[in-house]
């Protein structure tokens, strides 16, 4: 069994614990120390167990505890060549300092009764890295901050028990918004984020029949109905009915940017 604990999600702060029978790692860390600790103990987890973390990224809503973090607990880092370099120079060094890893798309981290696989992800960041959590038969997809993912994995990406996928924007919302046009480009383009419909389309070509959770990540708050989360849903399942996938058997819950999402078990 898996143990998906997530903690934040959104431009406030990333942070996800996975745990199995053998391991307890950690997906980003964008929160400050007191705030991690304080909602690891409400999700009922130990912060002294976790072994590792993964990075998907550097910007700050993904990184910004990191060097805290790693200072109060030695874990070791697994992240992209590109993400370190992208890193202050502090971070860097508490990074060196309690040990890392550099991986890149399509490799494999071997764990005691689990493996982690790297995907190659589309961001204006520095080699951004998605993550395939598998434990024996279970699969979790962990994908945010893209503009779109890759056809070629498609593949290793279908019939997960779980998905944890953005949905950041609605189209209309972003262009109407009083945000500067380039923001809004660079948000809407290949290398920014997914919209509600783009998630939508990418989902309905991987959802299958193992497949019993989907939660909905890096919500905006500006940009997408944050507070009408069944609008969210509803364009998703258009997209689905009109595919024609069925969706009956899976569970749709949203990403909290302010506190933590939930605790799931698959």
């Amino acid at each position: 069994m898996m143990r998906v604990s997530i903690l934040a999600s959104g431009s406030n702060g990333n942070a996800t614990i996975i745990e199995t029978e053998q391991e307890s790692f950690l997906i980003d860390d964008g929160l400050s120390f007191k705030n991690l600790y304080s909602r690891i103990n409400f999700c009922e987890n130990k912060i002294e167990k976790m072994s590792s973390i993964f990075i998907t990224h550097e910007h700050s809503d993904h990184v910004a505890g990191l060097k805290v973090l790693l200072k109060r607990v030695p874990l070791k880092c697994y992240l992209s060549k590109g993400t370190f370099e992208g890193l202050d120079f502090e971070t860097k060094i508490q990074v060196e300092n309690t040990g890392y890893s550099f991986i890149k798309s399509k490799d494999i981290v071997e764990m005691k009764d689990c493996k982690i696989t790297a995907i190659g992800t589309h961001h204006d960041a520095n080699e951004p890295l998605g993550f395939i959590i598998e434990e024996n038969d279970k699969k979790l997809v962990y994908i945010t901050d893209t503009g779109y993912v890759d056809q070629v994995y498609f593949p290793i990406l279908e019939n997960a028990d779980m998905y944890i996928l953005e949905s950041n924007y609605d189209v209309e919302l972003l262009w109407s918004s009083s945000r500067p046009f380039l923001t809004k480009k660079r948000i809407d383009g290949d290398y920014g984020h997914m919209s509600n419909v783009a998630s939508a389309v990418l989902l309905s070509k991987l959802i299958g029949s193992k497949t019993k959770k989907v939660v909905f990540a890096h919500i905006s708050d500006d940009c997408n109905y944050y507070g009408m989360q069944s609008l969210i849903l509803n364009e998703h399942k258009k997209i689905y009915e009109e595919i024609g996938v069925d969706f009956k058997h899976v569970e749709f819950h949203f990403g909290n940017r302010f506190g933590v999402t939930g605790v799931f078990e698959i």
